[in-house]
């Protein structure tokens, strides 16, 4: 199946607007002269606000081949290591289970071979890589037994440079032995990403060479990302994992003043990503983009009480107009995207980046800063 993903095309966007026609506000910090409300924001106001984001966007189709292994044998041609004798030798270690990771090391005389442990705790699609100015180095995978003492070679492995792909890596423990065929002293870099699930995929949409950043389209629809879900493509799958809201609630000497996002039943016409995400509200060093698509719920209400003299307000009407609950419309996109950034590293939202997040749309948090993940 062929799929379109979205692609924000910039290393690092930056986007701090200043806006002349609104008064200046370092928070919803303080009282009732602080509130502003949703419809004394101007239209054009927002148009403005959104114009970069529109301007650096293109789409590309993520495709990427990878001659993948699926089955994991032993070598009966090499030997079977002692672990005590291995985990003696200075650069051997235990890496996290499921591990995501770049190991450095240096082969010498009296460290000939590195032994970098670890597990992964069901079956995996895993690549590696070694990496150094060596040609003779290579890396070789080990089935690690802790109960007998040993490591059993397997036919997983390659030389410098060349990448290791299996598609099925059974829930186990493991070990990837690093040594030469020739000269040593030369250091290496063993690049790991053992966190996406084994299975049979459609697309692999995006690996960065340092294999540090991985999706895969599998061919039940679903997206991972770096071992963690994102969403399933099919039309009739849930999205509630990635309902987002954000609350607002200031009291102040019996008076408040409230305000409060929801986006639910996310409809999703592209992702992006992996990237790394800066605002005032939400940070992440691993988030995809979800570029939201018509028909996904939106609620927005503010409120304000003040009890003497007495007042209260409350409105559902959202910075655009409209009246909320409501579903996204096409002329919402007149002002950019809305875009929900789900963080990998907890499989949560954090921030809905859109003319729509009052915060955004009416100048009061800078845009967010969002860097593309390259290596």
């Amino acid at each position: 199946m062929s799929i379109k993903f979205k692609f924000v095309m910039v290393t690092v966007l930056t986007l701090t607007l200043v806006f002349s026609s609104l008064p200046a506000f370092a928070s919803e910090a303080t009282g009732s002269e602080s509130f502003v409300k949703a419809q004394e924001i101007p239209v054009n106001q927002n148009a403005e606000v959104m114009l970069a984001q529109s301007e650096i966007e293109s789409e590309i189709e993520g495709n990427i081949d990878i001659a993948a292994e699926t089955n994991l044998t032993v070598d009966s041609t090499k030997s079977i290591k002692s672990i005590e004798t291995q985990t003696r030798r200075r650069a051997s270690g235990l890496l996290s289970d499921n591990p995501r990771t770049i190991v450095n090391g240096t082969l010498t005389q009296s460290n000939d071979v590195d032994f970098h442990f670890f597990s992964v705790t069901s079956n995996k699609f895993l690549l590696a890589q070694l990496i150094s100015d060596n040609a003779d180095y290579w890396t070789a995978l080990y089935i690690v037994d802790y109960e007998t003492g040993t490591a059993t070679p397997t036919n997983v492995g390659n030389y410098s440079g060349s990448l290791i792909a299996l598609n099925g890596l059974p829930q186990g423990d493991y070990a990837f032995a690093v040594a030469s065929d020739g000269t040593l002293g030369d250091s290496y870099s063993l690049r790991i990403n053992a966190a996406n699930p084994a299975g049979s995929y459609s697309n692999i949409i995006k690996v960065t060479p340092s294999l540090q950043q991985f999706v895969v389209l599998y061919s039940n629809n679903d997206v991972y990302a770096n071992g963690t879900f994102v969403y399933n493509t099919s039309s009739s799958a849930s999205t509630q994992h990635l309902d987002w809201q954000r609350q607002y609630y200031f009291s102040y000497g019996g008076n408040y003043n409230q305000r409060t996002h929801n986006i639910s039943y996310a409809k999703i016409k592209a992702v992006a990503g992996p990237y790394s995400y800066s605002s005032s509200y939400a940070s992440s060093n691993n988030v995809m983009l979800i570029y939201l698509d018509e028909d996904t719920l939106f609620t927005y209400f503010e409120s304000q009480f003040q009890s003497y003299p007495h007042y209260y307000y409350s409105s559902f009407v959202d910075i655009l107009g409209k009246t909320t609950p409501r579903r996204l419309e096409a002329d919402d996109y007149l002002y950019g995207e809305h875009i929900i950034a789900y963080d990998l590293n907890t499989g949560t939202p954090i921030d809905f980046y859109s003319v729509l997040n009052f915060y955004y749309g009416a100048g009061i948090e800078n845009l967010p800063t969002i860097t593309e993940l390259t290596e």
